[in-house]
């Protein structure tokens, strides 16, 4: 079965089509970087700072190719089904290793057919509400939401996408019914929050200033620590919600340049500004932790679901945190 080779990171991601063994210097062509997302989105900036980089060291062209749908099913099947030269990557979040559990069939192997070349980022989701809405701590929008006569809506960048589970999990925590609404990524989202056409949205905005500036209002941070962008917000804890194969010369090549592309600093300058946190993990280094993610989190929500619960109740260590990553296809046999 056709592998392909991805960099995926926790929060955000990218997929890249199965090398085939080449001759010559990588890369001697056009790229094309799948991003499954809209424009705008965290995923995309990430993915495009990472393509400029590589673009100007390697001197090729990197085309960002947005496909977004089915929280990046659509993109995943480009992906994967792509020629195995080693010219088309792609970036993928959480859902890339979620979207198995719930899609009946897809038209690949989220395992199987991608192999991990390296994690780009990781970073925490924000309680986002807009500035109309009357409250200013995470214990008075509960309050809002109980007494409210009918639910209210979250919106995300797509079913089963961290934004979505973000929001399943905080409804479940925090004992309350809300309406989700789904986007094809979490630019639109965010857009439709701000123009106050939701009432909340738990991601990381693509840009610090939508919440310096007011707005968007933060109202905890979904890490275990508040983050150093936002030092005023205080965590979920705080705020009182406890939770209940390919060729080596071409492989080389990439993960290297995408860690030096994914540099905090080069990210910010290009309004990729969440609280990033790049870890620099090449490879096969790297391959066991993302499968690893992926069954974890499969086991999870299995386990979960035998006990009599629902996809609102699977509780994983990173379920607070997004992931990226780049991946690319590849012939070369499983790694270990």
């Amino acid at each position: 079965m056709k592998r392909s080779v991805f960099l995926k990171g926790l929060a955000a991601a990218a997929l890249a089509p199965a090398f085939a063994r080449a001759q010559g210097i990588y890369p001697e062509k056009q790229i094309r970087m799948v991003i499954p997302f809209s424009p705008g989105g965290t995923t995309d900036l990430l993915a495009r700072a990472v393509g400029q980089h590589m673009q100007e060291t390697w001197g090729q062209v990197v085309v960002a190719d947005n496909r977004a749908g089915a929280n990046g099913v659509v993109a995943g099947d480009i992906v994967a089904k792509a020629a195995g030269d080693g010219y088309t990557l792609s970036t993928v979040a959480m859902g890339h290793a979620i979207n198995p559990l719930i899609y009946r069939k897809l038209p690949y192997d989220g395992v199987n057919d991608f192999t991990p070349i390296s994690l780009l980022a990781t970073f925490p989701q924000l309680v986002l509400v807009h500035p109309s809405l009357p409250v200013k701590t995470l214990a008075e929008l509960i309050d809002l939401a109980r007494k409210s006569p009918k639910p209210l809506n979250y919106g995300s960048g797509g079913n089963g996408s961290s934004q979505h589970l973000a929001g399943a999990l905080f409804a479940h925590m925090a004992g309350l019914t809300m309406t989700h609404v789904a986007y094809k990524g979490g630019n639109p989202a965010q857009l439709d929050l701000m123009a106050g056409n939701l009432d909340l949205v738990i991601m990381q905005p693509n840009s610090r200033e939508v919440v310096t500036s007011g707005k968007l209002r933060a109202l905890a941070v979904s890490s275990p620590q508040r983050s150093p962008d936002y030092p005023d917000v205080p965590t979920v804890a705080e705020a009182g919600v406890v939770r209940a194969g390919r060729p080596e010369e071409h492989a080389g090549r990439c993960p290297e340049e995408a860690e030096r592309g994914d540099d905090p600093r080069r990210c910010r300058t290009r309004r990729a500004r969440g609280d990033l946190d790049a870890r620099r993990r090449r490879g096969r280094r790297h391959a066991g932790g993302i499968r690893g993610l992926h069954r974890g989190r499969t086991q999870a929500l299995r386990d979960d679901r035998a006990r009599g619960g629902d996809d609102r109740g699977m509780k994983t260590r990173k379920q607070s945190e997004e992931t990226t990553c780049l991946i690319g296809g590849a012939s070369a046999p499983p790694l270990p």
